[in-house]
């Protein structure tokens, strides 16, 4: 399927290289001939020592930061958003002319095309701000080459999404996209496409160990269950050694007697010297358990909110979207924890216990790896427990009401939702009742998602068994987000409700995609 989408775009980039040359515009064949624009381009950036970046290049990862000749490019991104009504209409409009312009494109991305417009904004406005530090602009598209690790991201691909950028821009600002304008984002553009394309190329190995060390140290209590009935009755286990050994240094830094004793915390973690009366931890949620109390974190119960999906979140390190599904979850969770979160902890107490599970395969190359996979799993947490979307976000999102538009929409759902993709009539045969309630229960399940995360990803799980001789083709949803969002969009300005009952309704939608309901995935 790769194959045909890299056909079919390179057919239709040829169309547009061949109609660039008649009129004489930009485009990809343009830069390879030489005409004078793209020329004063190259040359800019040979000045500016950026050469490397006059292409895509995908032979390394390193520290980027913009010159101060052509830190114009924040100015000229603000002038371009400030052209319409908001800065994710005019990330839908780029994403209408690209998907317009290559239909294939769109097949890559399986959220719809306004949430992608709201993160794509969000993430080139971080980067296009000359302020950033080449280390920050480094994390973050680091941090965005792991959210695309599952779309296919090829130098064709980049080229067609720069010029169509650039083109959208050009027509957009007139004669205030100059020169160094154009450099410093087709700078950009490349730079973040080559990251995007090293990362998924090279990090392969590194998920590749990441899911059979999981594999081995998430094995459960079976083998060291079989292996303690094979022992006679007197001779201790290998984790009770592990515990005696770890009690004992314990001890040892508290200038503690050596003497039987009892130590138990909040989290129902019970240590004990004797090793007739010890629980020995024989997963790995126990030996997270255990370390948390002994490396002083045993009061931290948020831990085990992670804990609890942390296993989900693993298994689909390689699966950006379902790994963003389990993180926006957790992160619902958490914002309703009182107390304080400091989420570096969990990486400590996580990488101690994987260390104590597999002594003899543990190596530099898995603490590279595990520590990676954390802290982009952090930063997905963060940004919804971080500076940008505070903890009490979620509790003024959940008060959030439609009230009296709230009829308004259900009203419109669905005939606009038709009008976006007409086929909708025909997966969905009921009779306009039976859209109206429908309707009203999607709307009231976006601030409920906020209220009871958990809860709500059962029900929708049940919603999405209950439907599964349905068959909804994935392709619907999408457009059935653009709809409702734009509707929202034209009944309110407030910019805190769009976003809350976009993200929430885009998380449903995910979970959704994913279901027997759609034939794409068991739940």
């Amino acid at each position: 399927m790769s194959g045909e989408f890299e056909d079919n775009e390179q057919e239709v980039w040829e169309e547009d290289a061949s109609s660039d040359n008649e009129q004489g515009e930009g485009g990809l064949a343009v830069f390879s001939e030489g005409d004078a624009e793209p020329d004063n381009n190259e040359v800019s950036l040979a000045n500016l020592g950026l050469d490397k970046y006059a292409t895509v290049d995908d032979s390394s990862f390193d520290d980027f930061e913009l010159p101060e000749t052509i830190a114009t490019v924040q100015e000229a991104w603000n002038a371009f958003c400030g052209e319409f009504e908001s800065r994710e209409a005019a990330g839908e409009m780029f994403f209408t002319s690209l998907f317009d312009a290559a239909p294939s494109l769109q097949l890559l991305f399986k959220s719809p095309k306004a949430v992608v417009a709201f993160h794509s904004i969000r993430f080139w406005c971080r980067t296009s701000d000359g302020s950033f530090p080449s280390v920050t602009v480094h994390c973050a598209q680091e941090a965005q080459g792991f959210r695309h690790l599952e779309i296919d991201v090829t130098s064709v691909r980049v080229d067609f999404f720069r010029e169509a950028f650039l083109d959208l821009m050009e027509e957009t600002l007139g004669a205030r996209f100059n020169s160094n304008v154009r450099a410093g984002l087709q700078t950009l553009i490349n730079y973040a496409g080559g990251a995007f394309i090293y990362i998924r190329r090279e990090y392969a190995g590194r998920i590749s160990l990441i899911l059979r060390s999981w594999n081995f140290a998430s094995k459960g209590s079976n083998d060291a269950s079989n292996q303690s009935g094979a022992r006679s009755s007197g001779e201790p286990s290998d984790g009770q050694r592990l515990l005696c050994k770890a009690c004992s240094g314990l001890m040892f830094v508290l200038d503690a007697p050596h003497e039987p004793h009892a130590m138990s915390c909040s989290m129902s973690c019970y240590v004990m010297p004797c090793c007739a009366r010890m629980k020995v931890p024989t997963t790995f949620n126990e030996m997270v358990l255990f370390n948390a109390s002994v490396m002083g974190f045993g009061a931290n119960t948020w831990m085990n909110i992670i804990l609890a999906q942390f296993d989900d979140m693993v298994r689909n390190v390689a699966n950006s979207s379902r790994l963003q599904e389990e993180c926006d979850v957790v992160s619902l969770v958490l914002a309703k924890y009182r107390g304080t979160i400091n989420l570096p902890d969990f990486k400590a107490v996580t990488l101690s216990s994987l260390r104590s599970l597999l002594p003899e395969e543990w190596d530099s190359n898995h603490e590279i790896a595990w520590g990676w996979l954390w802290e982009n799993i952090e930063g997905l947490l963060s940004s919804m427990l971080g500076a940008e979307l505070s903890p009490r976000l979620p509790v003024k999102r959940q008060r959030f009401a439609f009230r009296q538009d709230s009829l308004h929409l259900t009203r419109r759902l669905f005939p606009v939702f038709f009008e976006l993709a007409p086929a909708g009539q025909d997966a969905r045969g009921d009779p306009w009742q039976c859209r109206r309630y429908s309707a009203d229960r999607i709307i009231s399940m976006t601030v409920d998602m906020y209220a009871t995360p958990r809860k709500m990803v059962e029900e929708i799980s049940g919603i999405g068994l209950r439907h599964v001789g349905y068959a909804i083709p994935v392709e619907m949803f999408p457009p059935f987000v653009s709809a409702a969002v734009g509707l929202l969009q034209e009944m309110t300005t407030n910019e805190l409700a769009i976003e809350a009952f976009r993200w929430s309704l885009a998380l449903i939608a995910k979970i959704l995609v994913r279901l027997p309901c759609t034939g794409v995935e068991g739940s």
